[in-house]
C-alpha cells in the first residue's frame, strides 16, 4: 500500500499526491478514519489481490478533483460497484465532485523511473488545469492548478537538501536565543 490511513485517522489531507504502479493498494483509509479529505490526486495502474486498489474508502474521506485510473485487482472484483473492464478503482466511494469520471489515462511523458521527465503531465493530459479550482496555481502553472504531484510546464522539482544536515551557527558564533535555534542545509 502506498498511502494508509488508519487507527483513528481525522481530518486528514491528501492532496497533490500522484501514486502509481505499485504493487498494493493506491490509498487505503480504513473504517475508523473519518473527516479526511483526498483532493487533487494521480492514482494510476496500481494492482492488488485482495480488497481494492485505487483508492479503497472504508472510512469517510470526501473525495474531489481526483483521476483514478486503471487500477486492477488480479481478478477480485468482489465489493465494487463502479468496475469497468477489471479496474477497481474505488472500494467504498465512487467518484466525487470533480473526480474524472469516466477516469482517463493521465499521460505521463515517461514511466522509466530514471527518464528526467518521469511522471510528468504531457501537452493534452487530462489531469492538465482540471485540479481544484479554488487551490492556489503553483509556480510555473497555467489558469487552474493541475491534478497530481507535478504542475504541467513548471519544470523541474526544486534540488533536494543534502542527506546529511549541516548545522551552522550564526556569524558571531554566539547563540543568543535558545529557544529558537536557526537550522540551514548547506552542500556537503
Amino acid at each position: 500500500t502506498a498511502l494508509r490511513l488508519e487507527q483513528s485517522s481525522t481530518g486528514f489531507r491528501v492532496r497533490n499526491n500522484t501514486i502509481f504502479s505499485n504493487n498494493g493498494i493506491g490509498i487505503d483509509i480504513t473504517a475508523d478514519s473519518t473527516g479526511g479529505v483526498v483532493r487533487t490526486n494521480i492514482v494510476a495502474w496500481n494492482r492488488f489481490g485482495g480488497s481494492g486498489s485505487g483508492i479503497n474508502n472504508l472510512g469517510a474521506a470526501a473525495f474531489s478533483y481526483n483521476d483514478v485510473y486503471g487500477n486492477t485487482t488480479n481478478g477480485f472484483n468482489f465489493m465494487n460497484s463502479n468496475t469497468t473492464a477489471g479496474a477497481f478503482n474505488y472500494v467504498g466511494a465512487g467518484p466525487g465532485t470533480g473526480d474524472l469520471s469516466p477516469s482517463k489515462n493521465p499521460a505521463f511523458a515517461s514511466l522509466n523511473p530514471t527518464a528526467t521527465n518521469f511522471a510528468y503531465l504531457t501537452f493534452g493530459s487530462p489531469c492538465v488545469n482540471t485540479g481544484d479550482p479554488t487551490d492556489a496555481v503553483p509556480f510555473g502553472g497555467s489558469n487552474r492548478i493541475d491534478m497530481g504531484a507535478r504542475e504541467f510546464g513548471g519544470g523541474a522539482p526544486p534540488a533536494a537538501p543534502p542527506s546529511t544536515p549541516v548545522l551552522r551557527a550564526p556569524a558571531s558564533n554566539r547563540i543568543t536565543n535558545l529557544s529558537t535555534p536557526l537550522f540551514r542545509w548547506s552542500p556537503a
